[in-house]
């Protein structure tokens, strides 16, 4: 493996080949230890820790890393495994949001993503959320310079106009002709 540390395309491939090939009983990895956190524990062929887990085909990064030879000196996971993790926690909060906008409920969302309502709520607010630089554009602050009117502003009448109400008042048939004594 040491000729294509520089070739991130043929590690993804390594890792995800490695992977379905443990899902598929080919290869077998070190057991995950008993007392590892649900949150870092996968199960073949996915990529994602947390999700619902069965008995068979678990692994942790680590126990990849070691299958592959691909342990740092601390023992634990390579960044080459780190980033296998953020391209599928990067495609499932897109496929949470997706699912948002398509109007599913946080609670559907949940349970098809096996994850807490709280972390969907939390996915979708950060991805609603603009940065600063696109607000002012997303609200037409930028673009939309409001009419100013005058409202009190009498404008010039001219000659021979009608006034608003359609009655001239010098034709005598104002609301108030006949009631008047003529002179």
């Amino acid at each position: 493996m040491e000729d294509w540390e520089t070739s991130l395309p043929v590690v993804l491939d390594t890792i995800k080949v490695t992977v379905k090939a443990f899902a598929e009983g080919h290869v077998k990895f070190e057991p995950v230890p008993a007392d590892t956190r649900t949150g870092f524990i996968r199960q073949a062929p996915g990529f994602t820790p947390g999700r619902e887990l069965g008995l068979v085909h678990v692994y942790t990064a680590s126990t990849l890393g070691e299958f592959l030879g691909w342990l740092d000196a601390d023992g634990g996971a390579t960044k080459r495994l780190s980033r296998i993790d953020k391209d599928a926690k990067d495609a499932r909060n897109k496929r949470i949001f997706e699912l948002w906008l398509a109007c599913h409920t946080q609670e559907e969302i949940a349970a098809q993503e096996n994850v807490h309502k709280d972390t969907v709520s939390e996915i979708c607010r950060k991805m609603a959320e603009l940065p600063k630089s696109d607000q002012a554009v997303a609200t037409h602050a930028t673009d939309f310079e409001p009419p100013i009117y005058n409202i009190w502003k009498q404008q010039k009448k001219t000659a021979g106009s009608i006034p608003a109400w359609g009655i001239s008042l010098g034709s005598g048939l104002g609301p108030h002709a006949g009631l008047l004594p003529s002179t």
